[in-house]
């Protein structure tokens, strides 16, 4: 009655925020006590579940500490790892590396938010709301711990990032997908299991830890580091006998091969990859593998039926797998980019549509992977005479990638490249030859002046100034295209396109009627090598309509008619 509690003992295990509501029941007043003993009970309900929640919340950021604390509302956390990292990346000398850390420092965030989202819900699914059993939280923990493993690891390589680590941080922070799969019980349900044995369990805990950084170096274009990281485990992996880290290991090494379009190595390996998985039915690694081997056997080897072959093992395994949003992605980017080789362009425009569909479930719509899944859409639009149709779907893929990764990328630059091939085919020379210069400068200085990857944004730019009619300018531009191609360059089509555009630049300047009849007579022969797909017939009619009024023109090249 007097408002004298007495304070609770010093080793009291009772939280103090249970004394603060229970000292309200206490007051001498009834005003000021609790209404109800609903409203008490209410209250106390509301306070486990915050002190649950928070502890939860503690729990996750104690795991994330020393990787990257998720944003404390909007706010992102500044560290000294992330100010390692901000170093580094300005260090590399990259003209884009503010912008690329800026995107990859909010993806990581995003990432870490997530993560501790997940973590928590994983907690009180079994602690607060009992609507899983233990065995289900420590599946799914499990999983998140995984997941934990490769954020950790990306981190610590983008904190000594150089410049081949910032060229490609962007592509390999997105590289880290979704937790989505933590919840999706089906999936976690047919993982393989895990070794018995806490000795083999252990070494393969450790030796997956090793992987998780062979796979994050070869994101962000590490090869031969990540080649020398897995060479030092392999003969380890091997001995342990426990077949899903092997074909864990087989998928890596697969994925470094490709990725330097040794397509011979990489087809081998990949292949042992799906058969070691398919053995103890990892799911995942057989479907990526297999995924994989679409792109190698079709775009780098042209082997079709076998790539077609893959394609559908690839996606009867994604679907027996619920789905996956992540490989369903990159399996129809590869089958499109396979089919457009083919010819079947209608066949690799939905599979460019499906690919941008799973790629916006999984980094939303302005994410550079989405990208380009979009540029290849235009590209084949392009190829179908659809220039129209095209123009702002490659407007829209130069936004991303500028927005994304820079105006200074490579990546960037490429679709710009392309970019002005299209504003070319619409007869919009004066901002081609705009785009194309840009591109160009971005081309050089990433990739040398005599790469043959320079040839590209060369040739776009050669037949925008054809246009705006700098012909003595095109004429330099083609040459040089010309020469490095000649020297580098094995595609017919491609050797085909950059002699009839400097034919096209000798008969505008009216100087040598004669060359400009053999380039295209060559050209035409180039083209007639290469498959028959819908551009290159309709740059074998351009050929003719060209021949035909060089022939009726007078002697210097102008025409008669």
């Amino acid at each position: 009655m007097k408002g004298v509690v007495r304070e609770p003992p010093p080793k009291a295990e009772v939280p103090p925020w249970i004394r603060k509501v229970l000292l309200r029941g206490l007051c001498a007043s009834a005003d000021e006590r609790w209404p109800s003993m609903n409203e008490l009970l209410a209250e106390l309900d509301r306070r486990r579940l915050f002190v649950g929640r928070q502890r939860f919340a503690d729990s996750a950021a104690e795991k994330l500490s020393g990787v990257w604390p998720a944003p404390v509302g909007d706010h992102p956390v500044e560290t000294p790892g992330r100010t390692e990292m901000r170093q580094a990346f300005l260090a590399s000398g990259k003209r884009y590396a503010a912008t690329t850390f800026d995107n990859v420092s909010r993806t990581l965030d995003r990432y870490a938010a997530a993560w501790t989202e997940m973590y928590i819900d994983i907690c009180e699914a079994t602690h607060v709301r009992g609507e899983q059993s233990t065995d289900v939280m420590d599946l799914r923990m499990a999983s998140l711990m995984d997941l934990r493993e490769r954020f950790r690891v990306l981190c610590h390589i983008l904190r000594q990032a150089g410049a081949d680590v910032v060229e490609n941080a962007v592509g390999a922070a997105n590289a880290l997908g979704s937790v989505d799969r933590c919840a999706d019980l089906a999936f976690l349900r047919s993982a393989v299991k895990p070794p018995e044995g806490l000795e083999v369990r252990a070494a393969v805990d450790r030796l997956r830890a090793q992987l998780a950084e062979v796979r994050v170096l070869g994101q962000v274009g590490r090869l031969n580091d990540g080649r020398r990281a897995l060479s030092g485990i392999e003969e380890e992996i091997r001995g342990l006998g426990y077949m899903p880290l092997v074909a864990e290991m087989l998928l890596e090494s697969g994925k470094l091969w490709a990725e330097q379009r040794d397509g011979g190595e990489a087809g081998r390996i990949l292949e042992d990859a799906v058969w070691a998985a398919e053995l103890c039915r990892h799911d995942e690694v057989s479907a990526e593998a297999a995924s994989i081997l679409v792109f190698v056997a079709g775009e780098t080897q042209s082997r079709f039926d076998v790539a077609e072959i893959w394609s559908r093992f690839a996606e009867t395994m994604l679907r027996r797998m619920g789905g996956h949003d992540s490989l369903l992605g990159w399996l129809f980017n590869n089958r499109g980019a396979m089919r457009s080789r083919q010819g079947r362009l209608s066949e690799a425009l939905a599979d460019g549509q499906a690919a941008v569909a799973a790629k916006e479930r999984v980094g939303g719509p302005d994410s550079p992977d989405v990208a380009q899944s979009l540029g290849n859409i235009a590209n084949w639009l392009a190829q179908l005479g659809q220039a129209e149709e095209a123009l702002p779907l490659i407007e829209r893929t130069v936004r991303i990638m500028e927005s994304t990764l820079g105006a200074d990328h490579p990546r960037g630059a490429v679709m710009l490249s392309n970019y002005g091939e299209v504003l070319n085919e619409l007869g919009r020379f004066t901002h081609a030859e705009e785009v194309a210069r840009r591109a160009l400068v971005v081309f050089e200085r990433e990739f040398g002046m005599d790469d043959l990857l320079v040839t590209y944004p060369l040739t776009a730019l050669g037949v925008a100034c054809i246009g705006v009619a700098k012909v003595t300018e095109a004429l330099v531009i083609l040459e040089r295209a010309v020469a490095l191609c000649e020297a580098k360059e094995t595609d017919p089509a491609r050797l085909g396109e950059v002699h009839f555009a400097l034919a096209r630049a000798v008969a505008a300047s009216g100087l040598d009627k004669a060359r400009a009849r053999t380039l295209a007579d060559r050209a035409g022969g180039e083209y007639g090598k290469a498959a028959r797909i819908p551009a290159v017939a309709r740059e074998l009619g351009r050929i003719e309509q060209f021949k035909i009024a060089q022939a009726s023109a007078g002697p210097s090249g102008a025409s008669a008619g």
